[in-house]
């Protein structure tokens, strides 16, 4: 079995995590976690209660703290994309909230390359999941990683750095909750992320 024999190559980590959650910080992704409406995309749609709201155009950045968007919903200001591990302190904290971490580095069996599998954990309060249309607040995150992210090749600088790179979504995607009793559902999306012909990172 092959090992890994430079310890350096685990220093991609953070750079492959950064460029997955700076993937899902889109207009499509902040609407879905900030707009607890049933159409989230809309400029204008029913909550919860059977209210009109609107909903402009979303500028602040899913992985910070809000500070300027108006008439989100509440508790909404707060940061989703988390670039880590899934947390407990979710479960007193009734929002959206996506975690994204690495779960394992593999090489791939005789050759230089290496596989990263990550996990992106989409967690959302089960009363909000219902969407119009029949459609599903995860499940329409979850579509878009699969339009957006599958097969993705980066072009950012600091990911170029790091050698041929392609990301992919394998099959096994789970759906559960937090416990039986629990009103968090959790999706889980893994991602493959697989660097070809791998370099050596000095630092």
């Amino acid at each position: 079995m092959a090992t890994l024999k430079h310890t350096n190559r685990l220093r991609r980590v953070p750079l492959l995590t950064r460029a997955i959650c700076e993937a899902l910080d889109t207009q499509e992704i902040r609407r879905l976690c900030r707009y607890l409406s049933l159409s989230p995309y809309d400029d204008v749609a029913l909550d919860y209660n059977n209210e009109f709201v609107e909903q402009p155009e979303l500028f602040d950045s899913l992985l910070i703290d809000a500070v300027r968007d108006k008439k989100i919903s509440k508790g909404a200001e707060k940061q989703v994309i988390i670039p880590q591990r899934f947390t407990d302190s979710i479960l007193t904290d009734k929002r959206m909230t996506i975690f994204v971490y690495c779960s394992d580095v593999v090489p791939v069996y005789n050759t230089i390359n290496l596989d990263y599998y990550f996990k992106v954990q989409i967690c959302y309060p089960l009363p909000v999941e219902p969407l119009a249309d029949f459609k599903s607040r995860p499940w329409e995150i979850a579509s878009w990683l699969e339009d957006n992210i599958d097969g993705m090749s980066p072009s950012c600088e600091y990911i170029k750095e790091l050698g041929n790179i392609t990301f992919t979504m394998t099959n096994d995607i789970i759906n559960g909750k937090l416990a039986n009793n629990s009103e968090i559902g959790v999706l889980t999306v893994p991602i493959r992320v697989r660097v070809v012909g791998t370099k050596d990172m000095k630092f």
